[in-house]
């Protein structure tokens, strides 16, 4: 299983970009426990930065959002994964899904490609690429991080609304 998060292109601001780069590259020299919480650390502060942004909200359009979350659903129809549960935000995605053909990497690259291809026609934006290059993945280790996943999920509407 994997809990996967996308965001939109250029939804950052270039500071935020800096160091974001900069802990993955402190990230990639640690192992373990290290690792992990430097890890939980980033995925925190981009929710933080992408909860906070304006920029590129294009998932706030409807048919759009409509789009992506068809999509998702579409892949488990054809046998690629198994959603446990997404949301689609204004400018970025979480899923929590099982792979049932391929790799991750291949999945993911094809739910990108088609999803932004449909994307930019419906918008008629000629931003390229629409999908940041590179997403966010995490295999959970235990029940309990898959239940807590599954639950920050579907609280994270709530917690967008309340900031």
């Amino acid at each position: 299983m994997y809990f996967i998060t996308m965001r939109i292109h250029g939804t950052l601001p270039l500071q935020a970009e800096a160091e974001l780069k900069a802990l993955a590259e402190q990230r990639d020299k640690l192992e373990g426990n290290a690792r992990r919480a430097l890890e939980r650390r980033i995925f925190i502060q981009t929710e933080n930065w992408l909860h906070n942004s304006r920029e590129r909200c294009y998932l706030r359009d409807q048919a759009v959002a409509d789009m992506v979350a068809q999509s998702i659903v579409i892949r488990h129809e054809r046998g690629i994964w198994e959603p446990y549960e997404y949301i689609v935000m204004p400018n970025h995605i979480h899923m929590f899904i099982q792979l049932t053909d391929g790799t991750l990497r291949q999945a993911m690259l094809a739910f990108k490609r088609w999803t932004a291809q449909q994307a930019i026609r419906m918008l008629n934006i000629k931003t390229r690429p629409f999908w940041q290059e590179d997403w966010f993945d995490h295999f959970p280790r235990s029940e309990q991080e898959c239940e807590r996943i599954i639950e920050y999920i579907r609280n994270n509407p709530k917690r967008k609304s309340t900031e």
